[in-house]
């Protein structure tokens, strides 16, 4: 059986499972026949995952039922949200589900509600988040209409900061903004919250169904119209600004019992103007909320910064134009400053008056022994005198008068150290056992760090509490000292400042004062100064930008002329290791060694040079390693029928060159008698085959290939034969070829002969 529950009213039913064959579901309740939502009770106890204890339901929704948890493993409350079953039978609900857990986890902002765990127990959906102790804003307005027009405004700042970061960040909209998702916390301090409709807006995120829509009251008209073109945050925009409008005026824009006609509403009709609904607004937030409210996505503002800017100028303005004054919108605030007044007055009196006895009780001791003395003294003198007449006294009196003048020494006059502070008169008193007990347990422990922050909440803690505890008022003294002290040093920068000595650090210095201590500042500084150094701040600060992005791009383009540099100087070195390993490097080594060579620098500017150098080395590689029996055999038909080697071989003409070794015939004779050379014969008297070759067979040699004269002579100059006094000496060959073999030549010189 089911334990389902009643919205009306709220009482438990036992139903059979939807699953389970021919059951006969109970559809309605039957005590008020309202429809049930089936929704699992957790019994306190229960422990899911090994980690979470459920203590108590603390809220339930369409989607769920809210447990107060205890997270065993860090002993500390969590929120901890079940899934019905119902709705986890559909993905789709599954899917929003863990989406809100996922946006929650991907914001680290402290007024996002921040996600700890999600996951799947047995057939349990849960997801847990940090426990918020406070009312949604929803709630509030209905209860208690607008909120007061500072808390507004900080509302309003602290949920578009968050709004500003979950879409700069991470490209994330939330898509149901509305007062009910905003939590306001006993502090003043407001949290971001059910993230089940957030979308991710980065290029490449998963597809998202595109038809779940927002609360209608609050939802923009391109989401009712199912446009699916406008950037999300745009839409986020509008929501905002209904939120914004119910905040500032106690109920939404547009109100109506059928959804269907506020969803008209909202594609066709304006709201009435929030100055309209709320004289003692400022303006600026009217204006704000309007353009957050255009039909037209496109005349929105461009960005979430522009709209946290703009509220923070109107959260500044009306900080400073109402410093002095409370706000107007609630008549109980009124009643209570009259109380406060009252209060104070018969406090003031209080302390006066035992200030008066304390005085009276400490004057010094010396004093009054004098006094002590002079009367005593008088009296003496007085019972001394002789009893006359009283017309005999007539001479005496002035006398008597005189010393009777003499007044004592005046309390003012005691002097006192000028250093030692006022001491409070509550400190003489015992503390009240219950108010202590409030101070330690619920205001001392959530006191902000920050000195400003600290001074201003005991402020208001001792401003409504009469008998605040000794260890309160000490620490707003010590606070109200470095307040002094603070102050000291803001007219210290004052007039650094108006003395011209303007730096950037004292800039950056001040305008963090007047983001962390306005109302500190503003004893010192006008607003139109403070609005003048923020100015100067953000300009002397882009500035610095400026020339800081123009230094790293001329660090960042000395870097690389640098490394250039040594690239190139590294590409020289090895040039001219190619150019020594070209005669003296197997054939394969020095290919890929080639090869390395262009892959590695073929970026270099000057690499086209560099290529031609390393075709010409090849060249001169390949030529070199060319065996002079291979040249033969290729131009063996201009050489046939002729004499060569004539030192060995002088009645012996050359027939051919076949199968590695070279045949021969008889000179003279009635028969042809072959003979046969091996091919490396060449080889080991390469001396003699050249010079055989050279001055015997020179008119033949021009005969030769260019490509294979070419590589002869390289070969030659290779083997040591004196090429150059032979171009010098003989004309026979052929210009063109002459011109390469020199050139050729000329680079063999500079490298180290064959071993």
């Amino acid at each position: 059986m089911l334990q389902l529950f009643c919205k009306q009213c709220n009482k438990k039913v036992e139903a059979v499972p939807l699953d389970r064959p021919k059951a006969d579901f109970i559809a309605s309740c039957p005590h008020c026949g309202s429809m049930l939502s089936p929704h699992r009770l957790l019994a306190p106890g229960t422990v899911i995952n090994g980690v979470f204890r459920i203590e108590r339901e603390i809220g339930r929704g369409g989607m769920g039922i809210v447990y107060l948890a205890k997270q065993l493993d860090l002993d500390r409350d969590v929120a901890l949200k079940v899934l019905s079953d119902e709705m986890a039978s559909d993905k789709t609900f599954i899917d929003a589900f863990f989406r809100e857990a996922k946006g929650a986890a991907a914001l680290n902002h402290p007024n996002i509600v921040q996600a700890i765990d999600a996951g799947i127990s047995g057939d349990i959906h849960y997801f847990v988040m940090e426990l918020i102790e406070g009312e949604n804003l929803e709630v509030y307005t209905a209860q208690k209409g607008p909120l007061p027009t500072p808390l507004a405004l900080k509302c309003a700042t602290s949920i578009a900061d968050a709004l500003t970061y979950a879409w700069n960040c991470k490209k994330l909209a939330h898509r149901d903004i509305k007062p009910e998702n905003i939590i306001m916390k006993s502090n003043s301090e407001f949290k971001l919250a059910d993230l089940g409709l957030v979308k991710d807006c980065r290029e490449g995120a998963a597809a998202q169904d595109e038809n779940l829509m927002a609360t209608p009251a609050y939802a923009p008209p391109e989401v009712i119209r199912g446009e699916k073109d406008v950037p999300g945050f745009k839409s986020d925009m509008y929501s905002f600004g209904a939120t914004l409008y119910q905040l500032f005026a106690g109920h939404a824009p547009f109100v109506h019992d059928d959804p269907m006609v506020v969803c008209e509403m909202q594609q066709e009709n304006q709201p009435p103007p929030l100055i309209a609904v709320n004289p003692a607004l400022p303006p600026e937030i009217s204006m704000l909320v309007d353009k957050l409210m255009e039909k037209d996505p496109g005349k929105r503002p461009d960005s979430w910064n522009m709209v946290l800017r703009a509220l923070n100028e109107i959260t500044y303005t009306w900080h400073v134009t109402n410093q002095n004054t409370e706000s107007k919108s609630d008549p109980r605030e009124n009643g209570s400053k009259k109380q406060k007044i009252l209060v104070g007055a018969v406090v003031l009196l209080t302390i006066l008056f035992l200030a008066e006895l304390t005085i009276f009780f400490r004057m010094p001791s010396p004093q009054k022994n004098q006094s002590a003395k002079t009367e005593k003294a008088e009296t003496t003198e007085n019972a001394a005198l002789p009893e006359t007449p009283a017309v005999a006294n007539t001479d005496v009196q002035p006398v008597q008068n005189q010393k009777k003048a003499e007044p004592p020494i005046p309390v003012a006059a005691v002097p006192a150290a000028p250093s030692a502070p006022a001491k409070d008169p509550f400190d003489d008193l015992e503390d009240d056992p219950t108010e202590l007990k409030h101070w330690k347990k619920e205001i001392k422990p959530i006191l902000p760090e920050e000195p400003y922050d600290r001074w201003e909440a005991l402020k208001d803690y001792l401003e409504d509490n009469l008998y605040a505890p000794k260890e309160a008022r000490k620490m707003f003294r010590d606070l109200e000292l470095k307040k002094d002290t603070r102050i000291q040093e803001l007219k210290k920068l004052r007039t650094q400042y108006k003395g011209g000595k303007v730096s950037l650090k004292i800039c950056q210095s001040l305008v963090k004062s007047f983001d962390s201590e306005l109302l500190w500042a503003l004893e010192v500084f006008s607003a139109a100064e403070i609005s003048e150094i923020r100015s100067k701040c953000a300009e002397m600060e882009e500035k610095l930008q400026e020339a800081n992005a123009a230094r790293q791009q001329k660090q960042e383009q000395q870097r690389k002329e640098k490394a250039l540099r040594v690239r190139i100087q590294k590409a020289d070195k090895e040039l001219q290791e190619l150019r020594f390993a070209t005669l003296c490097t197997p054939t394969r080594d020095y290919l890929k060694m080639i090869s390395d060579y262009k892959e590695k620098y073929a970026d270099l500017p000057d690499f086209g040079t560099r290529a031609e150098q390393l075709a010409l080395y090849e060249r001169i590689h390949k030529m070199s390693k060319t065996s002079l029996y291979e040249l033969i055999r290729r131009n063996q038909k201009h050489l046939k029928g002729q004499v060569i080697f004539s030192t060995k071989y002088p009645t012996y003409r050359f027939r051919n060159a076949e199968n590695d070794a070279l045949f021969f015939i008889e000179k003279t004779g009635a028969r042809s008698v072959l003979q046969k050379l091996p091919a490396s014969w060449i080889e080991e008297n390469m001396r003699i085959a050249l010079e055989d070759l050279f001055y015997h067979c020179q008119m033949y040699l021009q005969d030769f290939e260019k490509d294979s004269l070419v590589t002869l002579f390289v070969v030659a100059q290779c083997s040591g034969f004196p090429v150059g006094q032979y171009l010098k000496r003989y004309a026979w060959v052929p210009r063109s070829s002459r011109t390469e073999v020199l050139t050729l030549l000329n680079e063999i010189r500079q490298m180290p002969k064959k071993k």
